[in-house]
């Protein structure tokens, strides 16, 4: 069985794809529920919507982190270019020679 990789490309992997397909999640899983919802227990439903909270909640949690993360990574960058082409250089070779091996 073969199986392909569609890899994001520069434009695609941002931050913003990332957070649109995390909400198209919520929503594909809140119509999940309500369709879901008739057939299943009382007990079931609330469990399900007790689930879709949770879920809904590390995924708010994932958003502010990775914006988070993403603004420190952009200022840390800005402030100190040179050394962040040396890190990356450096992670290259240290890569490239691990997987020569």
């Amino acid at each position: 069985m073969e199986t392909y990789f569609n890899f994001p490309k520069a434009e695609e992997g941002s931050s913003e794809k990332l957070i649109y397909d995390l909400r198209i999640l919520m929503r594909d899983m809140e119509d999940f529920a309500r369709d879901a919802g008739g057939k299943l227990t009382h007990r079931s439903r609330k469990e399900l919507g007790q689930a879709l909270e949770r879920i809904k909640g590390a995924c708010r949690s994932i958003e502010n982190e990775t914006a988070t993360w993403m603004r420190s990574t952009d200022r840390t960058i800005r402030h100190h270019p040179y050394q962040a082409v040396g890190a990356a250089l450096a992670l290259g070779i240290v890569v490239g020679l691990i997987s020569r091996r």
